[in-house]
């Protein structure tokens, strides 16, 4: 009920209707897709982040339940703890999004949030107290929902008006279909090793791709500031 109201409360100007003359091929839509996605070096970039991101952090959650039990040596409510606090750090990220009043800005916010989770997701790994782990929770879920948040705001603001629904797909590929593999491959993982090695080697994944993607940041943000002029929404 949220969601609807939120949604109606949004003021839209008349969509502008734009003829396409071809028929609908989804092969060539997701062609067209992929090939604007990774000519444009931000979106391509922003699109890689998540994928690392979702198939190397996000699995923390398949195996959380090992930590409960076997690490913290609780129970279900203890998970639910866990859980819970994870939740928290989210709510406090999403209502610090929804103070920008645009999209500017956030590359920063994309290129920092895998460092700050896979750091918090290490030391979790290597905590054996309950409330010590209790406390990286907040920071673990926050920077995860900043790190899918600010991409998906970004991507939607400097997609073209005909690219953006292939755009969001690719982003939507990118988180719910990569995290089924990321959570077979870290589960895998742990078989072979242990579950603390899989976390910390999934969490190094992290920040290494952050490191990655904040070095062609200065690239990033010359073309974003080109497109939020063409957008009007800095001046020139």
């Amino acid at each position: 009920m949220a969601v609807i109201l939120a949604l109606l409360a949004i003021q839209l100007e008349k969509p502008v209707i734009r003829q396409r003359n071809h028929q609908n091929n989804i092969l060539k839509d997701f062609k067209e897709g992929f090939t604007y996605a990774y000519e444009l070096l931000p979106i391509r970039s922003i699109l890689l982040l998540i994928a690392l991101f979702s198939f190397m952090g996000m699995p923390y959650l398949r195996i959380m339940p090992v930590f409960a039990v076997e690490i913290l040596h609780g129970d279900s409510s203890t998970l639910g703890y866990l859980t819970g606090a994870s939740g928290l750090g989210a709510l406090c990220g999403g209502i610090y999004l929804s103070y920008r009043k645009t999209a500017r800005g956030l590359e920063k916010i994309i290129a920092i949030a895998p460092a700050i989770f896979g750091i918090a997701l290490i030391t979790f790994s290597l905590s054996k107290s309950f409330w010590f782990s209790l406390i990286t929770f907040p920071v673990i879920g926050c920077s995860y929902i900043l790190e899918y948040s600010s991409s998906n705001a970004v991507l939607q603001t400097i997609s073209d008006d005909e690219k953006r629904g292939l755009i969001m797909s690719l982003y939507n590929m990118s988180v719910m279909v990569i995290i089924p593999f990321g959570n077979l491959f870290i589960g895998g993982l742990v078989s072979i090793t242990d579950v603390k090695t899989a976390l910390i080697f999934g969490a190094l994944c992290c920040v290494t791709g952050s490191i990655m993607f904040y070095k062609q940041l200065p690239k990033i943000e010359s073309l974003l500031h080109q497109i939020y002029i063409k957008q009007e929404i800095i001046l020139e």
